[in-house]
């Protein structure tokens, strides 16, 4: 990830998650651990999860709590985490709603999802290849699924009953 990318997702981690004030944040695809700096300075105690084991060790040797696995099923209790990030990873994906279900699946009631991402078009070198505008600087973001039992953040609804596929999870 460029280094502009890199500082935007820092700063929007540290609006949307805030202060962690020592509670629990599962790195979603930590892949070598860039993140957990930004993420420990905000007071989050992480543990990271990624498919790589090469990356793992690489986020290990930076102090990171790391587990090999995959994102449709995480080595963790239901309910064990207050919040989780995942950065700049959504395209690894194979489909998403999974992994959001999965992440739904580990939150404790009241926790929040955090997903930053990068626009597709933001892969031009220079500009958007229809308006021939500068491409976009900072990455977009969401915070989805953001309570187990408050009303959806995006949409506003009311929360689904059980674990959803959409990728609101609470809608």
């Amino acid at each position: 990830m460029g280094q502009p990318f890199a500082r935007a997702a820092d700063r929007l981690l540290a609006r949307l998650l805030g202060p962690g004030q020592d509670r629990l944040c599962l790195d979603l695809g930590c892949g070598g651990g860039v993140q957990a700096a930004t993420l420990t300075g905000l007071d989050w105690r992480l543990i990271g999860v990624d498919i790589s084991t090469r990356q793992i060790d690489l986020a290990r040797r930076r102090g990171l709590t790391a587990v090999v696995a995959s994102a449709e099923r995480f080595p963790l209790a239901d309910q064990s985490v207050d919040a989780a990030a995942t950065i700049m990873t959504t395209t690894d994906f194979d489909a998403l709603p999974p992994v959001f279900t999965e992440a739904h699946r580990v939150l404790r009631p009241g926790g929040r999802l955090v997903v930053i991402a990068a626009h597709p078009a933001s892969a031009a070198p220079s500009s958007n290849a229809t308006t021939g505008a500068p491409a976009p600087s900072t990455p977009a973001t969401a915070s989805i699924g953001a309570s187990n039992n408050a009303p959806c953040s995006v949409t506003g609804s009311a929360p689904a009953s059980g674990p959803s596929t959409s990728p609101c999870l609470s809608c």
